[in-house]
């Protein structure tokens, strides 16, 4: 490749890649979306306090509001993970919504008091 047609390849790449978004710095919570809410019943909370994982590898505290139990486990389509349960949380920006829930990735609060691993 001549030098001329390399440094005009070279310029073009430069340009896409100065259009691209800038990755997020915001650390995210590892669960899962559920989508669109379940049709309930839902199951009573024993300890609202938890903690959730976020992408940066850090636990940060949350409320869990409400368990559902799927009539069918479903499979996530990259992990392959079996998900049974979805649960209702409102994190500490005050959103809600339920999420999958994978226990690798929500504990509760360490000193709630909870014996349970999930809190159900």
């Amino acid at each position: 490749m001549r030098p001329a047609a390399w440094m005009s390849r070279t310029a073009s790449i430069v340009a896409m890649l100065a259009e691209y978004p800038q990755r997020s710095t915001e650390a995210l919570i590892c669960l899962a979306p559920a989508g669109e809410a379940p049709p309930g019943p839902y199951e009573a909370v024993r300890d609202s306090a938890a903690e959730v994982l976020t992408t940066d590898q850090t636990w940060v505290p949350v409320t869990v509001l409400a368990w559902y139990r799927l009539p069918e486990p479903l499979t996530q389509v990259l992990t392959y993970t079996r998900i049974s349960w979805l649960v209702r949380l409102r994190l500490a920006d005050g959103t809600e919504d339920w999420y999958q829930f994978a226990s690798v990735n929500l504990r509760p609060l360490k000193g709630s008091g909870s014996s349970s691993a999930s809190g159900k």
